[in-house]
């Protein structure tokens, strides 16, 4: 199979998977239903893998592989073009993919609605993942920047900025209550849960959002993080922040997006 061919029959894929079934892709792709079935059954011997449920009782779904797939072709793609973007020097991407932890999210919408009108690139995904996944995307080069609290791996990393400072602030709020949950994010629960005593009642969330919701509207104790600040607080616990970006930006666009740190 050539590889225009296979860059295709996999852009198809991509656009497909956004929809629930294969008759709703095939309204939206440009294809019959019976021609996208015959591509994803191309792609399916190809790789190996099932792409399509076709044994359930409603109209054939995709199933988990063929949206890994297709996440890994755009990825693929989009890495393709940004590398090509840096080689030529040019000074913006069209695509500009950021990964943030979730309590550096409002800072992190802020740099991205300055990056729009700055024209700096002309689409930018934000991802809102927990530290290892973040590590994770950049290493493996998904992500074109992140925002965190450590640098990923143990490679130095020629764009990186430390943006200021973030402590992790024991939050409690009895709302008229004797017995409040103690707050966790997953990753704090694992790390108290052998510590805590029997009979404590407990709320855990992976979303920021439904912990602080949680302290403040129902009452509870929990560790969420400051605001950043520029100079470093005096708490027990604290993270630098840092905006690290992959070295396939062109120096010219890199030194634009830092001006608007």
């Amino acid at each position: 199979m050539s590889m225009d061919i296979l860059n295709y029959d996999l852009s198809l894929l991509a656009r497909a998977v956004h929809y629930p079934n294969l008759t709703g892709a095939a309204e939206h792709v440009g294809l019959s239903q019976s021609q996208l079935s015959r591509v994803v059954a191309k792609l399916e011997d190809l790789y190996g893998v099932q792409l399509l449920d076709r044994d359930s009782k409603r109209k054939a779904g995709w199933t988990i592989e063929a949206q890994k797939l297709a996440d890994l072709y755009l990825d693929t793609s989009r890495r393709f073009k940004s590398d090509i973007q840096s080689f030529l020097h040019q000074d913006h991407l069209e695509n500009l993919a950021i990964g943030t932890l979730e309590g550096l999210a409002p800072l992190v919408s802020k740099f991205a609605d300055d990056i729009l009108a700055a024209g700096i690139s002309r689409i930018v995904e934000v991802r809102v993942l927990d530290l290892g996944d973040l590590d994770e995307d950049f290493l493996n080069q998904s992500l074109d920047m992140i925002f965190t609290s450590r640098a990923p791996g143990r490679k130095k990393f020629q764009w990186t900025v430390e943006l200021g400072y973030q402590s992790l602030d024991l939050i409690s709020s009895a709302k008229g209550k004797s017995n409040v949950p103690l707050v966790f994010s997953p990753y704090q629960f694992a790390r108290h849960e052998k510590s805590l005593p029997s009979k404590q009642k407990i709320l855990i969330s992976n979303a920021l959002f439904v912990r602080k919701l949680w302290v403040e509207e129902f009452g509870g104790t929990g560790t969420l993080p400051s605001t950043l600040t520029k100079k470093k607080p005096t708490a027990k616990e604290v993270h630098p922040v840092l905006c690290v970006g992959q070295t396939r930006i062109p120096k010219s666009m890199w030194d634009k997006l830092r001006k608007l740190l």
